[in-house]
């Protein structure tokens, strides 16, 4: 099994008032299926809170949004449990993600979002 891990990077001003906001992701089309991701937050908007979520471009909810608790991991958590489980099939399609904040951003609000692609061997 190949793997490469696509990043992909979420940002908003601050001054970004409350509200769901949603960016799409175009994954690399020579891999097939995503098999994971995880999240690592660069800058916190000067907020404590905020939720995360992922659709594909038809709408299906991959991942309802959820406090930002659940996706980032702890500094104590190995390289190999950093990553949720997804099972999804790469048919071309884009990725929503989506960030849901409740107060308005004094900082900037950066994360960076790593989704761990797979394809077999001999796919190439």
């Amino acid at each position: 099994m190949k793997k490469k891990y696509q990043t992909f990077t979420f940002l908003l001003a601050p001054g970004t008032t409350p509200g769901i906001y949603e960016q799409s992701i175009e994954l690399d089309r020579a891999f097939h299926a995503v098999t994971g991701v995880t999240v690592y937050e660069t800058s916190n908007g000067g907020v404590s809170a905020y939720k995360i979520g992922l659709q594909d471009d038809a709408g299906h909810v991959l991942h309802t949004l959820t406090h930002k608790k659940d996706w980032l991991p702890g500094e104590n958590v190995s390289l190999n449990e950093r990553y949720k489980d997804l099972e999804y099939a790469i048919r071309g399609n884009k990725l929503e993600v989506q960030l849901r904040t409740a107060a308005v951003l004094t900082l900037a609000l950066e994360l960076d979002i790593v989704f761990r692609l797979e394809k077999n061997a001999d796919q190439d």
